[in-house]
């Protein structure tokens, strides 16, 4: 029996399926669909005295519930002790399940440092990205979709954008050691900024087909 369970949820894009399960002794298991890595991810949390103290507050009350989305947004799903609490994802919370919720959040943060599955990318100054794979196991991805938006930042507005599509090598066993370089898309960068890259296409999570998002950035 988990600790809690943790749910991000959206189904318009971008891409979320963040998922967080906590054991009793306090070990994680995470998956997420975007951010600076994608995958799953597993280890322990940071403090699982600190959880159990939010759970404690929590269980003095009834969970929190959202009636209503508004158009495009995530839903948080926490469950604990068989309680559920149904939230605007991000959206702040308040009373005695405000502690859990923002544990939770943290820790599906915190987990992209302890990687089991993952791919992760990496940014050149000239705007080409490479994905690499981050832990011990492998993660099946299909990038015959690939698709990478690169874009250059420069005092606060956008000052350049590029695009690199085309087939990809289809599906791939994504394990340790593993790696693709792709081309820097035909943009300017002169001028310096900050360039940011996402990639765009889909990961296989047990047989659940889902897409996914990598940004990655660098300073020129």
């Amino acid at each position: 029996m988990t600790l809690v369970t943790y749910r991000r949820l959206a189904d318009a894009p971008p891409p979320e399926r963040e998922m967080l399960d906590v054991e009793p002794n306090g070990e994680a298991r995470a998956w997420r669909s975007n951010g600076r890595a994608i995958g799953s991810f597993g280890g322990p949390v940071a403090d699982v005295a600190e959880l159990r103290a939010a759970l404690d507050e929590a269980a003095a009350s009834d969970p929190p519930a959202v009636v209503a989305l508004p158009p495009g947004a995530a839903l948080e799903v926490l469950e604990t002790g068989g309680r559920t609490a149904r939230l605007e994802a991000r959206a702040p919370v308040g009373g005695p399940w405000s502690r859990l919720v923002e544990l939770c959040r943290r820790e599906i943060d915190a987990q992209v440092d302890a990687p089991l599955a993952a791919i992760a990318g990496v940014l050149a100054v000239d705007g080409g990205l490479r994905l690499e794979h981050r832990g011990t196991g492998t993660i099946p991805v299909e990038l015959g979709s690939l698709v990478v938006d690169v874009v250059l930042w420069r005092d606060g507005a956008e000052a350049g954008r590029g695009r690199v599509t085309g087939d990809g090598p289809g599906r791939v066993e994504a394990g340790p050691g593993w790696a693709i370089s792709l081309p820097a898309p035909a943009m300017d960068l002169t001028g310096g900024g900050t360039v940011v890259a996402v990639a765009s296409f889909v990961a296989d999570d047990g047989g659940i087909y889902v897409p996914v998002a990598i940004t990655a950035r660098v300073t020129i």
